[in-house]
């Protein structure tokens, strides 16, 4: 498949674990930075909603007082995919629109977004934890969510569709989890870096290097 993206498309949706970054789940590896329990997550989706689950690992995070400054420190600790930030540079240059589109707390990503470089990053779309006046964890809140609780990615493209007029077949979702299955199948999807067959069943490309973004057609 030939896809020529300085013609085609205008906006790049990016889910951030696992494409923007090497680390799968930016939560998970929070929890193994502060050694927080495990908790339910074997849970989640089977007796647990989102929301329940997310309540579920509140009180874990609480009960380690996660402050406002372990996000930070565990986002810089967070690795950039190989050639992130040149792909993104790149698009951006030629004009393309570039979001990240995450459930990942919106803290850690700034921590890369800033060695990526701000200027190349019109709007980021995550979890934002939320804080008492000392700083100290105690909620959750999306921007976007679904009717059941979680992350609405779609949401989010809308959003940008509408605000900044861009026509849905000028839109790309680059993801690599069952989470961004959703997205492909209603936008154009470029699966990577994936962890099961699912989601580069869904999506239109498959890619094995974020490189081929830009060399796809040139």
């Amino acid at each position: 498949m030939c896809i020529n993206l300085n013609n085609k498309f205008k906006l790049i949706s990016f889910d951030f674990d696992g494409v923007i970054t090497v680390q799968v789940n930016s939560w998970g590896f929070l929890r193994d930075y502060m050694n927080i329990p495990k908790g339910r997550i074997d849970d989640y989706k089977v007796s647990l909603n989102p929301r329940e689950f997310r309540e579920t690992e509140h009180i874990l995070f609480k009960k380690a007082k996660l402050h406002y400054r372990d996000f930070i420190e565990a986002g810089k600790l967070l690795t950039l995919q190989p050639l992130v930030k040149e792909v993104i540079k790149e698009l951006y240059e030629n004009g393309l629109i570039i979001i990240i589109n995450s459930s990942a707390p919106n803290i850690m990503i700034h921590q890369k977004v800033k060695e990526i470089g701000h200027e190349y990053i019109r709007q980021i779309f995550a979890m934002h934890p939320l804080f008492d006046y000392k700083g100290y964890f105690y909620d959750t809140f999306l921007p976007f969510e679904t009717d059941n609780y979680e992350v609405d990615k779609i949401g989010a493209i809308k959003f940008m569709q509408k605000n900044y007029n861009i026509k849905k077949d000028e839109i790309a979702h680059i993801g690599d989890g069952i989470t961004d299955v959703k997205v492909f199948k209603e936008y154009f999807g470029i699966s990577f870096n994936i962890h099961n067959e699912k989601v580069r069943e869904y999506s239109q490309i498959h890619i094995d290097s974020l490189g081929e973004l830009i060399n796809i057609c040139l």
